[in-house]
C-alpha cells in the first residue's frame, strides 16, 4: 500500500512506470478519464483507490498530482498513512507550518459559488515537489493534501 514517500515519489513520474504499474496492482487503482476537457488542453486521466485514500491525475504521460484525502471526502476513505513530513492525519495549520515553515503561498477560507465554504490553505515548495493543503472550513485540521510537480502547480 501507498505511504506519502512513495506517492511523492511518483510525482513527476512516467504514468506507465514500474512504480506507478506496483501501485495499481497494490492499491486496485480504477483508471477514468476527465470528459469535461476543454478545446486545446491535454486529456487528463485519473488512477484511484477510493479504499486507499488516494488518487494520481495524470497527463502527457506523466503523473501531475497525487491526492491524498486525510478527512474522507468524494467516496474516498481517510489516506491511512501519516500525511507528507510525517504528519498525522488530525494535524492542524500550526502542525504544518511547525513541520514545513513559512509557506510560499497561502490563503484563507473563503466562499466559492457553485463550491461553497472552502477552508484556508498552505502550499510549500520541497525539492522538486510542492505540496497544498487544504484545510477543513473550520481550519481545525487538514482536510486534503496534494502533492504536485513543479511544473503543473499553480
Amino acid at each position: 500500500m501507498a505511504t506519502a514517500e512513495i506517492l511523492m515519489a511518483v510525482v513527476g513520474s512516467p504514468a506507465a512506470s514500474d512504480a506507478v504499474r506496483e501501485l495499481i496492482k497494490a492499491d486496485g487503482l480504477e483508471a477514468s478519464t476527465d470528459p469535461d476537457m476543454e478545446e486545446g488542453e491535454p486529456v487528463r486521466s485519473s488512477l484511484s483507490g477510493t479504499a486507499a485514500g488516494y488518487e494520481l491525475m495524470h497527463y502527457s504521460g506523466r503523473v501531475a498530482t497525487a491526492f491524498l484525502y486525510a478527512e474522507p471526502a468524494d467516496g474516498f476513505t481517510a489516506f491511512p498513512h501519516p500525511l507528507p513530513g510525517g504528519l498525522s492525519r488530525g494535524a492542524t495549520r500550526a502542525d504544518v507550518r511547525a513541520r514545513f515553515g513559512i509557506p510560499e503561498k497561502s490563503g484563507e477560507a473563503v466562499t466559492i459559488t457553485g463550491l461553497g465554504r472552502q477552508g484556508a490553505w498552505d502550499l510549500f515548495t520541497v525539492g522538486g515537489i510542492r505540496i497544498h493543503f487544504q484545510y477543513t472550513e473550520s481550519g481545525d485540521c487538514v482536510r486534503l493534501v496534494s502533492v504536485m510537480a513543479a511544473n503543473v502547480a499553480p
